[in-house]
């Protein structure tokens, strides 16, 4: 194989290369960048981070916006030549170049590139390292890595852009868009990407001419690097005969055609020793993408470029389902304007052609998506669709990178049902392998000023067309609302449809008093749904107005009170509803899903002098038998149900989300603290898991063992209230691999389960992100936990005391007439000694003996092997005798019976 020579060198700008700033953060897979959302060319970030030639940036992000320098430049063209190993063991050493000097942190790598001829400075003996790059420059960089030489190309001089990059293009490291669009780290990626798939070339023969600083060669005649047959490296790529740049450096990075990816397109398959990296749709000419609404005629005129009035029918994918996939059958595509009738706003269609034959049309829907938990331990991400309350979860090499709880996003989901006629879905799939992520969602707040039913938005003078997944009608609001927005541009979500502003809670049944002239007035006691509480003046028709839900209207100061409970008409969307506790897990409430932040007011003392009320964002806790009533947006579907945005709570108590507890580990108080004058007692606690030490304010009283809710006000002092709601304290627990047992009660542990030993003796083990601790032990042990009734998981389990003992246990074996026999001589009966123990304990060994009946003896030497019906095995040597005798184990009760024999 030919060693190619490296030497593109330009005296007037030439140097660039890429990772991202040094000292950098070494990433196993591109989605682990906490920015992977934001990455274009996921195709080219993928398969660079997967052979090393990327990094992220200290602060665990790619940084795909970001410029890109040249001391970047030099970095990354050394891990695509040598390799990240051998490029970080190059010796550091100074550069010839004043800017840069040895302890640079690219150093090495500027003066490699300098040294193969493939960089330059700017000829007064600068670099620039931190200048940055065009498209040009680097286009002419991978240029040189693949063996194309300056001076045989006629590059040199003003005016080198122009023929750089026709070569560029003619040789496959960039398109003309990406050589003028905009350049930065995720397009320099994909020009990476592009020299990988590349020739590498070789010159011979060539006279050089050298011109003041220009360096020129003439009659050269380029050719391309052959590979090497011996050693089948050409197939690693492209199969042509010709050395690629990934055959040369990377022979083991392998692309396979695929038929078609997830969601039904052409695809393609990267993989890295033996590891797939992903599968990527193909692009080229013979696509066209619709991402909004589109006319028959404008689809017409952009498709008119292939013979359509050949083919009979095209398939259809539908979010990776073709209809009829089970049989094959095609789908209805037989014109252009089923073709327009399937695209939408916010909904990507793709058309495909091949042989100027369009043979397949793609869609792809998005789902809005809030992040509901991130398991960091198993790097799963659990997600609630906005719309339809769904839950699912996905592992982050099939997801999404980095999220957060709370964040809003841009999801695919992989169908189980479509309209293909439609170009939607009729049911999704759940499975973490059939999501995949897109973007995070933009969210707009401001008042809707005006609305077009079903097509558009105002807000704040901004009108935003909405997507084909959300074509509903939207009530203008003068308070600020939440809009969802897609990666288009297009409405998804919103909450504006709530007519919170208009309703209140009557606390207290109106009354009659007197004004301060001596009129006859009315008056009620009210809550408002941004928690606001006093006493208003209603209209006299509403004298007699008792406690519960109205909509208002304020007419000459006065409050004009409709009944609003119970009701889903057009109008009104107040609901009532009594005596009903939520518990942890609760998604919705009769027939409505709680949106994701929904305001809980929790009204105490109703009625008295003294009411107040607090307000929580997000699902809560409603413990006690208290009067409920709701207000819903308008839904999606129909007019009789919607999502709840507002809950009143009157007469029962409203807990935060049971992530959102401390348990108290010793009543005892551990000192005081002063603030504002005021001493308070300090406790040592739990919250959320983590240990810590708060002021609790006065006469509060506070146990070991227990669960509070808690307020913390602005000087944080902390307000605890007990609850019961979704914890079990004082419990007996006994735990088996993942299952928990709870006083009786059988719970499956959350996948980020902790377990946190309280004891003062042994206070330092703190967490445990696992049920071992009280798996593995022996004795009784009493916790304390948060559950999940109606999911029946665990999340928290709070070690309180622990009495050891070694614990007994009893052996059974029964015996057995019918043992199966394998391997032996003969076939006469064998049978088991029946073993019955009570008081072994955990280690110790017990006996089970098998005799034949008949005159042959267990062969002398041979090895036998017995198996108990519950999988405990074990083995004995004969020894020309009518016995065998197997020892085994205790480890738990053993009730169970011999299974069978075998002669090994």
């Amino acid at each position: 194989m030919r060693t190619l020579k490296k030497a593109l060198s330009l005296v007037l700008v030439l140097a660039m290369v890429f990772t991202l700033a040094v000292p950098a953060l070494a990433v196993d897979k591109a989605t682990e960048f906490k920015d992977y959302d934001k990455v274009e060319n996921k195709q080219a970030v993928d398969v660079l981070a997967a052979i090393g030639v990327i990094n992220g940036n200290t602060d665990g992000t790619f940084g795909p916006d970001g410029k890109f320098t040249r001391a970047q430049a030099a970095t990354m063209l050394s891990y695509l030549m040598l390799g990240a190993t051998t490029a970080d063991a190059l010796p550091v050493s100074g550069t010839k170049f004043s800017d840069v000097p040895a302890n640079h942190w690219a150093a090495k790598y500027v003066q490699y590139c300098a040294g193969e001829g493939i960089i330059n400075g700017y000829g007064n003996g600068k670099f620039g390292p931190d200048d940055e790059l065009t498209a040009a420059q680097w286009g002419l960089m991978l240029l040189g890595a693949l063996g194309y030489e300056a001076k045989h190309e006629n590059i040199g001089g003003t005016g080198w852009e122009i023929q750089a990059t026709k070569l560029a293009i003619s040789a496959g490291v960039a398109s003309a868009e990406e050589l003028t669009g905009a350049f930065n780290r995720d397009a320099a990626a994909k020009m990476a990407l592009n020299t990988l798939t590349a020739k590498t070339v070789g010159y011979s023969s060539g006279v050089d001419i050298t011109t003041g600083d220009t360096n020129i060669s003439v009659n050269a005649e380029r050719g391309y690097i052959v590979s090497d047959k011996n050693d089948k490296k050409d197939e690693t790529i492209k199969g042509d005969g010709f050395m690629q740049f990934a055959e040369a450096h990377f022979p083991k990075l392998k692309i396979t055609s695929v038929s078609e990816d997830n969601f039904g397109r052409p695809a393609t398959e990267w993989s890295y020793k033996g590891t797939v990296i992903g599968t990527y749709a193909d692009t080229s000419d013979r696509v066209v993408v619709y991402t909004a609404g589109t006319q028959n005629s404008t689809v017409r005129a952009d498709l008119k470029k292939y013979d359509f009035g050949d083919l009979v029918k095209a398939n259809v994918y539908v979010d990776g389902l073709q209809e009829g996939t089970s049989s094959k059958v095609n789908s209805v595509i037989s014109s252009y304007s089923d073709i327009a009738a399937l695209t939408g706003n916010g909904r990507v269609v793709e058309v495909y052609a091949t042989d100027n034959n369009i043979d397949r049309v793609v869609v792809i829907n998005a789902t809005l998506a809030k992040v509901a938990s991130v398991n960091t331990k198993n790097e799963t991400v659990t997600y609630t669709d906005v719309k339809d309350g769904d839950s699912f979860s996905i592992t982050s090499e099939t997801g999404y990178g980095a999220v957060e709880k709370g964040d809003y996003v841009m999801l695919n989901r992989l169908a189980t049902s479509i309209d293909a006629a439609k170009g939607t879905a009729n049911s999704y799939s759940d499975k973490g392998d059939d999501v995949f992520a897109v973007a995070d969602a933009t969210i707009v707040t401001g008042a809707i000023s005006s609305s077009v039913d079903g097509k558009s938005i105002t807000v704040e003078g901004t009108k935003y067309n909405q997507a084909a997944s959300y074509a509903v009608n939207v009530n203008t609001t003068s308070a600020a609302q939440d809009i969802y927005l897609d990666t288009y541009g297009y409405v998804v979500w919103t909450t504006a449809n709530t007519d919170a502003g208009n309703y209140l809670v009557v606390t207290k049944d109106a009354w009659e008093t007197r004004d301060a002239l001596g009129n006859i007035v009315y008056k009620v006691q009210a809550v408002f749904t941004d928690g606001t509480v006093g006493t208003y003046e209603v209209a006299d028709e509403d004298k007699t107005c008792k406690e519960g839900l109205y909509r208002y209207e304020i007419t000459n100061g006065k409050y004009d009170l409709e009944k609003a409970e119970a009701t889903n008409s057009s109008e009104n969307y107040g609901h009532a509803v009594k005596g009903t506790n939520i518990e942890t897990g609760t998604v919705k409430l009769n027939s409505h899903f709680f949106a994701e932040n929904v305001t809980f007011i929790s009204i105490a003392n109703a009625g008295k002098s003294n009411m107040s009320a607090t307000l929580y964002t997000g699902k809560q806790v409603v413990t006690g038998t208290p009067n409920m009533y709701y207000l819903t947006t308008k839904s999606v579907e129909d007019d009789q149900s919607g999502t709840i945005t507002t809950v009143f709570v009157v007469g029962g108590s409203v807990a935060t989300s049971n992530d959102d507890l401390i348990f108290v580990a010793d009543a005892n108080k551990n000192g005081t603290t002063r603030i504002d004058g005021v001493v308070y007692d300090t406790y040592s606690v739990y919250i959320n898991g983590e240990k810590t030490t708060v002021p609790v304010v006065s006469g509060t009283s506070v146990k070991a063992g227990e669960f509070y809710t808690y307020a913390e006000n602005s000087n944080g002092v902390y307000t605890l209230a007990k609850t019961n709601s979704g914890v079990m304290t004082g419990a007996t627990a006994t735990a088996y691999n993942n299952y928990v047992t709870i006083n009786n009660t059988v719970f499956t542990a959350a996948d980020d389960v902790v377990v946190i030993d309280t004891r003062k003796n042994i206070d330092d083990m703190d967490k445990i992100e696992s049920v071992s601790a009280i798996a593995d032990a022996k004795g009784t042990i009493t916790v304390s936990a948060v559950v999940d009734n109606t999911k029946k998981t665990v999340s928290y389990i709070f070690v309180t005391d622990f009495a050891a003992t070694e614990k007994t246990y009893t052996v059974k074996v029964a015996a057995n007439d019918n043992v199966k026999l394998e391997g032996l001589a003969d076939e006469s009966t064998v049978t088991s000694a029946a073993v019955e123990k009570s008081g072994m304990k955990s280690g110790e060994k017990f006996t089970v003996t098998l005799s034949r009946t008949g005159e042959a003896n267990f062969a002398a030497d041979a090895t036998f092997t017995l198996t108990l019906a519950n999988g405990m095995t074990a083995t004995a040597k004969g020894a020309a005798e009518k016995t065998l005798s197997f020892e085994f184990v205790v480890d738990g009760e053993i009730t169970t019976s011999v299974v069978s024999l075998t002669k090994n």
